[in-house]
């Protein structure tokens, strides 16, 4: 197994492990585990970003969608399979994860849908916030 970098605009976004090593613009960076989203790469190497003292940063996490499945219980995907038949906008979100090559727990359409899958009682309240963590 290989783990992969992908990198826009001397930037890492996205680190992915695959079976084959090879992903279309992807780097190798099974050698070098601590690279992550938010590492710099500058056309030779990669390097950790710097910031300045004192600010507080949170580089989100990002999971394979079965690690992102995974995080529901068992119940919840059953109940999710079937509200997907009923809600358009729950649909919609997992088909959006569905089509993902990682799931990034900020982004801002997952946010939204899990929030939105507690407000109509899929989800118990606070579980969004429990799914997101790392």
């Amino acid at each position: 197994m290989a783990r992969l970098a992908i990198v826009e605009n001397g930037v890492v976004v996205n680190v992915m492990v695959s079976v084959t090593g090879f992903y279309p613009g992807a780097i190798d960076v099974t050698d070098e585990p601590q690279v992550g989203p938010g590492w710099l790469f500058d056309g030779l190497c990669f390097s950790e970003p710097e910031y300045p003292a004192g600010d507080s940063v949170v580089i989100p996490s990002v999971w394979s969608v079965l690690e992102f499945k995974r995080k529901f219980t068992q119940s919840e995907r059953m109940h999710i399979r079937m509200a997907r038949e009923a809600s358009a906008m729950i649909d919609d979100l997992f088909d959006l994860v569905d089509s993902a090559q990682g799931i990034m727990s900020d982004d801002a359409d997952l946010v939204a849908g899990l929030q939105y899958m507690e407000s109509e009682g899929l989800l118990a309240t606070g579980r969004a916030a429990e799914i997101l963590a790392v």
